[in-house]
């Protein structure tokens, strides 16, 4: 069989690189090979969207295509190292980025991570699911509950501008591979928001609601003008539920994760201090996640204390990943015993901000 293939390598950073460009005979090579295999899986490694999990993939959708066009049943790509979304095209499925596996990145972005199955037939794949997983210290783990609820949103907001649908089923996402009969009806279920007014009384809003796993917003019905802002969860583990993988730094025994108390869900974060130990004890996040400074984001939860001295919640925004601390925002500090005490706060980036984290710490009574 002829191989011709246009190589574009060079050098650069002590690696090889190169660039699969697919010629003529190649496309005829892909349309040979129809008879011989049942299914034929083309991989493709597509460096030009590092990072990017919404890039406008102008080349990475080009060189999938190409490949189908010329015979394969499916298209798995990766490099990017983050999560990408799937394609339908022409009845053949298309992986833009699984994310990273098993790597040494640390980058949010590059945490959360899926592995495709896929049930195939003679007339190619006929069926195909991923499960999420996070990358937890270099080590791929299931997730399940609201860690995996949350990569397949993602992966369907992602798939969705590919003209793709991805449905959530039980832990894991499922690829629609045919429209028209691949979804099927759906139930609603209404909300009703107690509104409160802002200065004024000319203004009102809600408290923020959370879409439980596997909903998603359908409609808005208000007496007047109404609008709604929809957001996503940046925190993905805030509720500190046993999801299989947690981005919390938890040091000692005096940072742990507690199943005997909980203010929603099963689980909370317990932080302790004696008068023998008068340094601070402090939990935050392993990595930073991204921000944009034009966004708005709204902070919510609740603190429960006994006999605590500065319990405190502080959000960082940072221009960089290793420095760069902009600033701090202290959005919640209570001392003393205080029953669970719920708090949501807007809050606004710096311009400068690229990056947020979470830093939850309280003093010795």
């Amino acid at each position: 069989m002829d191989r011709s293939y246009s190589w574009d390598a060079g050098v650069g950073k002590g690696r090889e690189r190169c660039r699969w460009t697919p010629s003529t005979s190649d496309r005829g090579e892909f349309s040979g090979s129809a008879p011989i295999v049942d299914v034929l899986v083309r991989h493709l490694p597509l460096r030009r969207t590092e990072f990017q999990p919404g890039a406008e993939r102008v080349y990475a959708r080009e060189m999938a295509h190409l490949a189908v066009d010329a015979g394969a049943d499916l298209v798995v790509a990766h490099h990017p190292h983050v999560l990408q979304g799937f394609e339908v095209y022409r009845g053949k499925l298309i992986a833009y980025s699984l994310g990273d596996f098993i790597f040494d990145k640390e980058e949010y972005e590059t945490l959360p991570t899926v592995v495709l199955a896929c049930r195939v037939g003679p007339e190619g794949v006929e069926e195909a699911y991923f499960h999420p997983a996070f990358i937890e210290d270099y080590v791929p783990k299931p997730v399940v509950g609201e860690a995996a609820d949350w990569v397949v949103r993602l992966l369907a907001e992602l798939s969705a501008r590919e003209g793709t649908v991805v449905l959530p089923e039980g832990e894991v996402g499922r690829i629609v591979l045919d429209p028209s009969t691949g979804v099927e009806e759906r139930t609603t279920r209404p909300i009703s928001l107690p509104l409160r007014a802002l200065s004024g009384g000319c203004l009102f809003y809600s408290e923020p609601v959370w879409l439980a796993p596997g909903e998603f917003l359908a409609g808005l019905d208000a007496e007047g003008e109404a609008s709604v802002q929809v957001g996503t969860d940046l925190l993905v583990f805030g509720g500190f539920e046993a999801d299989g993988a947690t981005l919390w730094e938890l040091n000692s025994q005096d940072e742990q994760i507690d199943s005997t108390v909980a203010w929603e869900g099963l689980q909370s974060l317990r932080l302790t201090r004696t008068n023998a130990n008068t340094s601070r004890v402090q939990v935050r996040l392993k990595s930073k996640p991204p921000v944009l400074p034009e966004r708005s984001y709204t902070l919510t939860g609740a603190v429960l204390t006994e006999n605590a001295q500065q319990a405190t919640v502080a959000v960082r925004w940072y221009q960089g990943r290793e420095s760069g601390l902009i600033r701090q925002d202290d959005v919640v500090a209570l001392t003393g015993t205080s029953p669970w005490t719920p708090f949501s706060v807007e809050l606004m980036p710096p311009p400068e901000a690229k990056l947020c984290g979470y830093l939850l710490h309280a003093l010795s009574p």
